[in-house]
């Protein structure tokens, strides 16, 4: 009978580290999946969101932040630059953020049936990061003086289009940014 509940201790122990550890794990992927210097999804976080959504149709803005190198550049301050999107990226209710890389971001927009306002949502994002105060040092290296971004947008893809489309959306970013006089 002492061996059996010697046994049976171990299992639980066992069954109670298991559970511990994949406690630990699941915070380590939630960990892995935002990005919290600007608190927002980032690449991995962001596709399984997209697994995650109801089939149904979404309007897509693909954002590249331009000169944003040459500001971490100019002031060496990666996090500065950070406080920058946080208040410049600014998200609503049925917007997901997503930050892809560095300086490239993407927004799923819906208004419940799929068609949301990408016009809408680029203008207001523009807006929003003219508006981010600048260092000196800062606005130096920006044509402008402020921040801006390169955009491209899609109304109504359809949830298993998403990956497709975020290909095609960064391609015409890159696109646009070449066709530009340096």
């Amino acid at each position: 009978m002492t061996a059996e509940l010697y046994h049976n201790f171990n299992i639980c122990a066992t069954c109670q580290a298991m559970v511990a550890e994949n406690g630990r794990l699941r915070v380590e992927i939630t960990r892995l999946e935002w990005d919290e210097t600007i608190g927002m999804l980032n690449a991995a976080g962001g596709f399984r969101a997209i697994n995650a959504l109801p089939d149904g149709r979404y309007a897509l803005v693909f954002c590249d932040i331009d000169y944003l190198k040459q500001i971490n550049s100019a002031t060496g301050n990666h996090m500065q630059t950070n406080r920058y999107l946080m208040s410049g990226l600014r998200v609503r209710r049925g917007e997901i953020a997503i930050r892809l890389m560095g300086d490239e971001f993407l927004f799923i927009l819906t208004d419940g049936r799929g068609y949301a306002d990408p016009v809408g949502f680029v203008e207001r994002l523009t807006h929003q990061l003219a508006e981010q105060p600048l260092t000196a040092a800062e606005r130096a290296g920006l044509p402008g003086g402020a921040l801006s971004a390169t955009f491209a947008w899609r109304a109504s893809v359809k949830r298993a289009d998403i990956r497709a489309a975020i290909e095609r959306l960064s391609a015409a970013v890159l696109a646009q940014k070449a066709a530009r006089p340096c």
